[in-house]
């Protein structure tokens, strides 16, 4: 690793920290900007003032800081039109503008920074409290092994057909590498896609027609289509478009296997094309607390095409 991205993956570390410290850790407390801090800190400081040119070269190179990244991990089912998407982007360039305005500055780096901070932090505070409401919620994404993403869905390694395609495989693609070093041709597409996987937005992906063997997405797709459709929002008949998309683009024979199920779709498909297998949770513990609690934690479902 070079020096200048040595010293920029430092940066990322040390901002990363501020910006927790800023938040109060959660979009909540953001929003409500209460208790918070735009100090910079000793070691953020420092390491701006070490290595101030190549700082500066590298914020006029890359582009716009990840805002939207930023956001999309704290709430997953964020979503966004153009609009909202430009005044994201026109506060990072506001922050990435004032910043490289204090690294050219002799003096005072620390209070510009901080200056900067706090422009960025009342601006996101309300673009969130716009966008998620007053207390908006932390909905992160997790990842999880292979072997229990294919338990949750009901399927073993010999059940599937390649080529298979994982929708919504994550920043590492485990499953979609796992699947490759079982000998099936497999591939992921995620918005934090790694090379190894497709960077591609599940809702805008040309999935083809009677292209895939089998199509995975454990808490993934339906996980959003199920929230949108919950909360009644218009999010929900897009995915239910796009879900439709996939069906058509399994081959005969082929499996769409997804958690969690969505019954209220998968009674309306026609039984002539396509037969529904409801997956029941098969990890002794979450059978446990189902059915201690009362309540239902979800199904996994794999719907086949028939013809």
């Amino acid at each position: 690793m070079d020096t200048a991205t040595t010293v920029i993956a430092e940066l990322a570390a040390l901002v990363n920290a501020r910006m927790a410290a800023w938040t109060g850790g959660s979009l909540a407390t953001l929003a409500g900007r209460k208790g918070l801090r735009d100090d910079p800190g000793e070691a953020l400081t420092g390491h701006l003032e070490r290595h101030r040119e190549v700082i500066s070269a590298w914020l006029k190179d890359s582009g716009e800081p990840h805002l939207l990244r930023w956001l999309r991990r704290r709430n997953q089912f964020v979503q966004l039109d153009a609009a909202a998407i430009a005044e994201l982007d026109a506060l990072a360039r506001q922050a990435r503008e004032g910043a490289l305005a204090a690294l050219g500055e002799g003096v005072g780096l620390r209070a510009a920074i901080a200056e900067v901070a706090a422009t960025l932090r009342a601006g996101l505070a309300a673009f969130v409290r716009t966008q998620l409401g007053p207390e908006p919620r932390e909905v992160r994404c997790s990842e999880y092994t292979p072997g229990l993403q294919l338990e949750v869905l009901g399927l073993g390694v010999a059940e599937l057909t390649a080529p298979v395609l994982d929708v919504g495989c994550g920043p590492a693609a485990a499953l979609v590498q796992w699947l490759r070093s079982a000998g099936l041709t497999a591939e992921g597409i995620d918005r934090e896609a790694p090379a190894s996987a497709t960077l591609a937005d599940w809702l805008q992906f040309d999935y083809g027609v009677e292209r895939w063997g089998a199509v995975l997405s454990h808490l993934g797709f339906s996980l959003h289509l199920l929230h949108h459709h919950l909360a009644g929002r218009a999010a929900a008949f897009v995915h239910a478009e796009v879900y439709m998309q996939i069906l058509r683009s399994l081959r005969v024979g082929g499996v769409f296997a997804y958690a969690p199920g969505l019954p209220f779709l998968e009674r309306m498909l026609p039984r002539s094309h396509y037969a529904c297998t409801r997956v029941e949770l098969a990890h002794p513990a979450l059978r446990a607390a189902q059915s201690d609690t009362g309540l239902s934690l979800g199904h996994a479902t794999q719907v086949r095409r028939l013809a």
